[in-house]
C-alpha cells in the first residue's frame, strides 16, 4: 500500500463520504516555503487504498474539529457536512517534535522578553489571523519554560495538538494536556485544572465568555497563562478580550485585564519566518503605562507603547 505520510502536504481533502454522488478524489497543497500557497492538486490513484483507510479513521470520530494519529503522523482534522450533503474532511499534518523558539526564527527581542515571564503569574495572548502558527509558537514557550524551569503544566485543546505529555522536561517539568469537544466544556476544563495546581495553564483559543473570566481569574491568582485569540493587531485582540469579559465581568472586565496582563504579540507569517508586533507591560507595575491604558479601556492609545516597544524590529527593517 502506497503511503501518503511522508508526502510533503501542507492541507489534505478527503470526501468522506458520498451524499448523492459517488466518492470525489481526494487533494492536496503541496508543502512549500515560499511566500505564495501552491496550486491544489489531485492526489494520484495509487494512494487509493491509504486514503481509503484513512477515511474509514475519520468516519469512526463522527465529524467535528480533532486530532488524529494514523500511519505514525498526527494531523489536526476538521470534518463537516458541505451545503450539498457531502461529507468532506480538511486535515493538516501536525509535526512530531515541539519546536524550540530559535528554530522559530522569532524575533530576538520578542524571545528574550517572553522568556523573561517564566516566574511569573499572569496573561500572554497570542494572536493572528487563521494558519499564523499561534499553536506553534505558544507550544514553544511552554516547552522552552518547562525545560528550563520545571514545574507543572495543563493544557486545554480543541484538538490536542503538540504532544507535550509525553515529553521529557529536564529534571521537573510535566505536562497534562486536555482535549475538549464543545464550547461549554472550556471553563469546566479550566475550573479543574486550577485544582491540579498548575504552574503554568495553556488555554488553546479564547471562545466562551465564562471560559475568559476564568482564565483572568486565574492569571491574577499566581498562574502563568498562555492563550491565543483570532485577530488582525494586538488592539483588536485586546478589544476581542474584553468584549469576552464583559457578559461575566461587566465593569470589573477592564480592571481584570490591567491586573494579569503580561504582554500580547500579534504574528504573521512570512517566507523568513515569523513577523511578530509585541506589546508588554512591566511586572508588577501598576502604574505601567500600558496597564493604566487598560484600565481605563484606552485602547487606541496603545498605539504609542507599541511603537516604542517595538523599535528593535523596525530599526532592523528600515535601519
Amino acid at each position: 500500500m502506497k503511503s501518503l505520510s511522508n508526502i510533503g502536504f501542507m492541507d489534505l481533502y478527503i470526501h468522506v463520504k458520498g451524499g448523492s454522488t459517488e466518492i470525489k478524489p481526494t487533494r492536496m497543497r503541496p508543502f512549500t516555503k515560499g511566500k505564495d500557497l501552491p496550486p491544489i492538486v489531485t492526489v494520484p490513484q495509487k494512494y487509493d487504498e491509504w486514503v481509503g483507510h484513512l477515511r474509514k479513521a475519520i468516519l469512526e470520530r463522527n465529524g467535528g474539529d480533532f486530532s488524529l494519529e494514523y500511519d505514525g503522523v498526527r494531523y489536526r482534522v476538521s470534518c463537516y457536512n458541505t451545503s450539498n450533503r457531502e461529507t468532506w474532511a480538511s486535515l493538516r499534518k501536525i509535526p512530531t517534535d515541539v519546536p524550540h523558539m530559535s528554530a522559530l526564527n522569532i524575533p530576538g527581542y520578542v524571545q528574550k522578553k517572553l522568556k523573561f515571564f517564566a516566574k511569573d503569574s499572569g496573561l500572554i495572548l497570542i494572536n493572528g489571523a487563521t494558519g499564523q502558527g499561534k499553536t506553534t509558537t505558544a507550544t514553544a514557550l511552554i516547552g522552552h519554560y518547562l525545560e528550563h524551569w520545571g514545574d507543572v503544566c495543563v493544557t486545554i485543546e480543541d484538538p490536542v495538538e503538540y504532544d507535550l505529555q509525553s515529553q521529557t522536561w529536564g529534571q521537573s517539568g510535566t505536562c497534562y494536556q486536555f482535549e475538549v469537544t464543545e464550547d461549554e466544556e472550556w471553563a469546566e476544563y479550566l475550573k479543574m485544572a486550577l485544582r491540579w495546581h498548575p504552574r503554568y495553564i495553556y488555554l488553546g483559543e479564547l471562545r466562551t465568555p465564562e471560559a475568559t473570566a476564568q482564565a483572568l481569574r486565574a492569571a491574577t491568582s499566581g498562574h502563568l497563562v498562555i492563550t491565543t485569540i483570532h485577530a488582525g493587531t494586538n488592539q483588536d485582540a485586546i478589544h476581542a478580550l474584553r468584549q469576552l469579559a464583559d457578559p461575566i465581568c461587566g465593569d470589573r472586565k477592564d480592571a481584570l485585564i490591567a491586573e494579569s496582563f503580561l504582554a500580547a504579540i500579534n504574528q504573521k507569517l512570512s517566507p523568513h519566518g515569523v513577523d511578530m508586533s509585541l506589546l508588554y507591560a512591566e511586572v508588577n507595575g501598576r502604574t505601567d503605562p500600558v496597564r493604566t491604558l487598560l484600565r481605563d479601556g484606552k485602547i487606541e492609545q496603545l498605539s504609542t507603547a507599541l511603537e516604542r516597544q517595538n523599535l528593535p524590529a523596525m530599526t532592523r527593517r528600515y535601519g
